[in-house]
């Protein structure tokens, strides 16, 4: 009987220890859940404060392509109503991201081909040919703006010094992924060249250097094909 009272003792006990026990973890659990809810309630603020963020930024963008628009319509010189017009193309291939980034419904990845073609289409206008052979990555909208930029200004060189108005000007830009980096190789179907060294870099390939930092870190370079400059570099983003 001793024995008997004993086990029932331990069981007694066990249950206390299984029940104790029980009720911690259900208390843990209601911490965690509480928790969880918290961490949903900020990531749903920043994920709401970020839209606003992006929304404020286009209106932004948008108030200062009104006022260059003003500008261009008071001003009586060519050549400064030539360079508003390129400042206000310089700031459109930005806005483009921007309405990427706001339509992507919180993803900040953005499909590099098509913030590339959307570039390329605006810049050339419906006169020039492209082709765009590009790897099928989104990287965070951030790390390409500045490339957004870059191919604009590689662009605008081809529009202004290699478009002969009697030919279609055919662009081609050829986009190799690398680890973190990305290998960009830019041509267009422009006048003939005798000499790279005959170039004599303007504001857009200054631009160029700056974006990227230096020609050393980039390895950029610019060779001859057939007449035609081909313009090379290697562009470092994080891309998933």
């Amino acid at each position: 009987m001793a024995s008997k009272s004993l086990e029932t003792q331990i069981q007694y006990k066990l249950i206390e220890r299984l029940s104790s026990t029980n009720q911690e973890l259900l208390a843990e659990i209601k911490k965690v859940k509480l928790r969880e809810r918290e961490i949903a309630k900020i990531l749903t603020d920043k994920e709401i404060l970020l839209k606003e963020v992006n929304h404020r930024v286009k209106n932004n963008l948008q108030v200062i392509h009104s006022l260059l628009s003003a500008q261009i319509n008071l001003s009586n010189s060519d050549e400064l109503i030539s360079h508003l017009q390129e400042v206000q193309s310089r700031l459109h291939s930005i806005s483009i991201l921007h309405d990427m980034m706001h339509n992507s419904e919180g993803s900040y990845n953005i499909s590099l081909a098509s913030y590339l073609r959307e570039i390329i289409s605006y810049t050339l206008g419906n006169s020039s040919s492209f082709t765009v052979d590009c790897p099928d990555i989104t990287p965070y909208f951030e790390s390409i703006s500045s490339l957004g930029m870059i191919v604009h200004e590689l662009l605008t060189n081809s529009l202004k010094y290699a478009h002969n108005p009697n030919d279609t000007l055919s662009v081609q830009l050829t986009i190799t992924h690398i680890n973190n980096a990305l290998k960009i190789q830019y041509s267009d179907n422009g006048q003939n060249i005798s000499n790279v060294h005959d170039i004599i870099p303007g504001f857009g390939m200054n631009l160029i250097e700056i974006l990227l930092g230096s020609k050393e870190d980039s390895n950029l370079k610019y060779t001859l094909i057939n007449g035609s400059l081909m313009t090379e570099f290697e562009y470092r983003i994080n891309a998933q």
